[in-house]
């Protein structure tokens, strides 16, 4: 099966119980931890008003809808490989009644923009999917404008803890790709075509901001 459909069909389950995981080794709800994350990200995009932005990974929309509630008048656009995550996106949004968002069914691989399109990027806790890493990393740069900021927040393999628990979920979660250390990280991003990389790990979280 085509990588991009084994990660679709996986995160199709996780759909109704979004960031509810069950693992033989360890089960737990993380979706208040993803808005946490999603909530640091935004916080180091710091978007002005009128901003376009892109959320990548949106899962089920929170993090978009935060951009939103920010940027009015601009757009805040949400991507999701997964159908079932923007059908539950939309919901959320219609729901809120925020107007100025979009979401789209779109793989990291080619993202249905323009070139220079965005004012700027969040990527949180979805690093470990990109099973084509600069190749994904250098079309959120294409779409992404001149100077325009890129945030990306993930687990960090700089531990010997974080290393272990790979080792286990890498045989239950068929679209985890791997945990990059952040030096690794920051490299890709280098390769990728970003400038001005700047992280620091806290905890078993690496944060990175960029510029296009």
């Amino acid at each position: 099966m085509d990588k991009s459909k084994e990660i679709e069909k996986e995160f199709s389950t996780w759909t109704e119980n979004y960031g509810r995981v069950k693992y033989s080794f360890w089960e737990g709800d993380l979706s208040k931890q993803h808005l946490k994350y999603q909530s640091e990200a935004i916080k180091i995009l710091n978007p002005k008003k009128g901003y376009n932005t892109l959320d990548i990974a949106c899962g089920v929309g929170f993090g978009s809808i935060k951009l939103a509630t920010k940027i009015r008048p601009g757009i805040s656009y949400g991507i999701d490989i997964t159908g079932g995550m923007i059908k539950k996106s939309k919901q959320h949004a219609q729901k809120l009644n925020i107007k100025n968002i979009n979401f789209q069914k779109a793989s990291v691989l080619n993202l249905p923009f323009k070139d220079d399109f965005f004012d700027g990027a969040i990527l949180t806790h979805a690093a470990h999917h990109f099973y084509k890493p600069i190749k994904m990393l250098a079309e959120i740069k294409r779409v992404l404008k001149p100077h325009s900021k890129f945030v990306l927040i993930d687990t960090c393999a700089s531990s010997k803890l974080i290393r272990d628990f790979e080792k286990k979920l890498k045989k239950e979660e068929k679209a985890h790709y791997k945990f990059f250390k952040l030096s690794e990280a920051k490299e890709l991003l280098k390769k990728s075509g970003f400038r001005k990389i700047k992280g620091y790990r806290k905890n078993h979280i690496m944060y990175i901001s960029a510029v296009a």
